[in-house]
């Protein structure tokens, strides 16, 4: 995404200079003497959308990524830089003034995100633009005129919106009433642009009412409460992919107020996208070590821990016991772990006095061990097989581990991808690397008893 669309950005600037659009073999809108970017779209205001999203993206990778490649960071702060002098070209101040605030917000409600160097640094850029381009300053003093056509276009649009709002309060005038009943409550003035209020919360309020409006607002409040608890968090990749949602779901509801971006297909489908990506960030960060054993705590009148199920063979069990060693001194000692066993009834004997396992189950058919691990944060699936990887599925475990080179390997929700055909290691020694996305290494024999 960032590598194609970087190559976009340089085509966009020379936009500026050039005042051709290529693609669409038109000319673009001059500025003095200069002209306004559209990039590979239609409008300048799509351009503006779309590559604040992408650039926010960018923005919160460079932020997290600490831990990534220097190389990395290096292409992440280059594109930083063309999205800027490109957005800054676009002469969309709807997306200056959200892009701006989201940032500013960023910094003072989460504080762990250290941003004021870039805000330095992206500032002097930005005013080294204006400097050497006039054209810019002049767009944002137009907002001063009490004249301007488009401060009249948006008086009128907002008396017509309140009047369309007033008549259907709950539930709206359906998807596109705006411009189905716009000649009805039409109020005189001056309109180029009839197609939307030049206001997404407007829009709403107008097709679907209070009611929608609530969903809707609540779905992006949803999102953002999640996107946070994993910026919080000191998780670097994770927490890169939620700083860029952040700013760019923050920014977009910012502009929002200026301009219609839910209804242009292109942003709101990038819009989508990067919410998605921050609900998967907070969905993976309790996948990924050091959290898992963080969560397994136990509740009042709760018993939690962890269940290794190995149901074949006595040797194979014997050979899986290690597990609960390497995962009681890990975690049992903070958090008092209870880590069980479940085993084949004949094997199970082999398993019973080891001092790092709290119980061995007996396997007793499908629907007992269904209810069995109901009682676990952890399932651990050192044996795999359907009926037992199905069994977790329908109870509910918060967390299951379990290979992933097996069809029904969906029914996990952690996955360790390693062959045992090849017999590279020890039979002992693949139950323990078993344990590498808990632990966020791979154990080792030397360290066991």
């Amino acid at each position: 995404l960032l590598g194609i669309s970087s190559l976009f950005l340089i085509y966009t600037i020379v936009q500026h200079f050039w005042g051709i659009d290529v693609i669409r073999g038109r000319f673009l809108e001059n500025f003095g003497r200069f002209y306004r970017v559209t990039g590979p779209y239609g409008g300048a205001m799509t351009f503006g959308g779309v590559y604040y999203i992408i650039a926010s993206l960018a923005l919160g990778l460079y932020l997290g990524g600490k831990k990534s490649k220097p190389s990395n960071n290096k292409f992440y702060l280059g594109y930083l830089i063309l999205a800027l002098v490109a957005l800054i070209f676009s002469y969309t101040r709807s997306i200056w003034f959200g892009g701006c605030l989201a940032i500013l917000l960023l910094s003072i409600f989460i504080r762990k995100i250290k941003i004021e160097r870039i805000i330095i640094g992206l500032l002097l850029i930005a005013v080294l633009i204006v400097a050497f381009f006039p054209s810019v300053v002049d767009r944002f003093y137009a907002l001063l005129k009490p004249g301007l056509p488009s401060r009249l276009t948006r008086f009128t649009l907002l008396e017509t919106a309140w009047n369309m709002i007033k008549d259907n309060p709950f539930i709206g005038t359906g998807a596109g009433g705006w411009v189905r009943n716009f000649s009805a409550y039409f109020e005189n003035g001056y309109y180029n642009v009839k197609c939307h209020p030049h206001n997404d919360y407007l829009n709403i309020l107008v097709e679907v009412g209070v009611l929608g409006f609530i969903i809707y607002i609540s779905m992006f409040l949803f999102v953002l409460r999640r996107i946070i608890r994993v910026i919080k968090k000191k998780d670097y990749i994770y927490r890169g992919i939620a700083v860029g949602a952040f700013l760019g779901i923050v920014g977009i509801m910012i502009a929002g107020l200026f301009e219609c971006y839910f209804v242009d297909d292109e942003v709101e489908a990038l819009l989508f996208f990067v919410m998605s990506m921050g609900i998967v960030a907070s969905e993976r960060k309790l996948f990924t070590s050091p959290y898992i054993l963080e969560n397994l705590k136990g509740e009042k009148g709760k018993r939690e821990g962890i269940l290794i199920v190995r149901t074949d063979s006595v040797g194979d069990l014997l050979l899986t016991a290690p597990i609960a060693e390497v995962l009681k001194k890990k975690g049992g000692k903070i958090h008092n772990l209870k880590i069980d066993f479940l085993a084949s009834r004949y094997a199970s004997p082999v398993i019973k006095a080891n001092p790092y396992i709290d119980e061995v189950h007996l396997y007793r058919g499908f629907w007992c061990t269904v209810k069995l691990m109901r009682k676990y944060q952890m399932v651990i699936f050192a044996h795999p097989t359907l009926p037992l990887a199905l069994a977790g599925f329908i109870a509910g475990a918060p967390y299951r581990l379990g290979t992933g080179w097996r069809l029904y390997s969906l029914l996990y929700n952690i996955r360790w991808w390693e062959h045992r055909k090849r017999n590279k290691y020890h039979e002992m020694e693949y139950n323990l690397h078993l344990l590498t996305p808990v632990l966020g290494r791979t154990p080792t024999v030397d360290k066991l008893k």
